[in-house]
């Protein structure tokens, strides 16, 4: 199917019936909205020439053949997922329409330049989620996709780096020396319950499937187990 044909007929078509936008009481309103032949994006200007009236329904089918006449566009994409999704555009979206929009969203790359523009976009801006508590069933489902996850060496680096930078070396040694001793020279001391249940705990911890310690880490948890009975 030749798409560019249908498009530039479907132009032709609009451009001969010398349409207008009727706006007197008088006279029959019809609604039609503008559009460029060559879109902004492909370098097409807002020039008379450029422009074209076009019904809503019509409206919607030159952006659906631009689609395929430029698949690579990211921008052309991006269009015409959002008339496929706007509320005036729904008695003509079909969902096997929706359904390629979203498609054609997701497997058209975004260029690099446009990467940099949203991200430069972006900063100092708050996230619509900051402050909003997340609820237990999505800590659960993050923590286990970290937990599957494999990370190389680079992004292990770059995470203790970030986390480095984070806390002082002040703070970081303060909590160190809290913790010294299982807290037992602040005055802390644990129940016979409570010890039951750390044992149980660990032990459980290096039960677990797919736990693999080296012989220095065993050789500490034992050590760790033992004084912690002594306790």
């Amino acid at each position: 199917m030749n798409h560019l044909k249908i498009y530039n007929f479907l132009i032709k078509k609009a451009n001969s019936q010398n349409r207008k936008k009727l706006n007197k009481l008088n006279e029959k309103y019809i609604y039609y909205e503008r559009h460029h032949i060559l879109p902004i994006c492909l370098n097409g200007n807002n020039e008379k020439e450029n422009l074209v009236l076009l019904t809503a329904k019509e409206h919607y089918v030159a952006h659906k053949l631009l689609t395929y006449i430029y698949p690579n566009n990211r921008k052309m994409v991006v269009a015409f997922y959002m008339m496929s999704h706007f509320k005036k555009y729904k008695k003509y979206a079909s969902s096997r329409d929706v359904e390629y929009a979203k498609l054609l969203k997701l497997n058209t790359p975004i260029s690099k330049e446009t990467r940099k523009k949203i991200s430069n976009s972006l900063k100092g801006k708050v996230s619509n989620n900051k402050g909003v508590a997340m609820s237990p069933e999505q800590k659960k489902k993050i923590s286990a996709a970290n937990r599957n996850k494999k990370r190389s060496e680079k992004t292990k680096k770059q995470i203790s780096e970030t986390l480095k930078k984070r806390m002082s070396d002040e703070r970081r040694k303060e909590i160190s020396e809290k913790l010294k001793g299982n807290n037992n020279h602040l005055g802390h001391k644990h129940s016979d319950k409570t010890k039951q249940k750390i044992r149980e705990k660990r032990k459980n911890q290096i039960m677990k499937k797919g736990w693999k310690h080296s012989k220095e880490t065993k050789e500490k948890i034992s050590q760790s187990l033992k004084k912690l009975s002594n306790d």
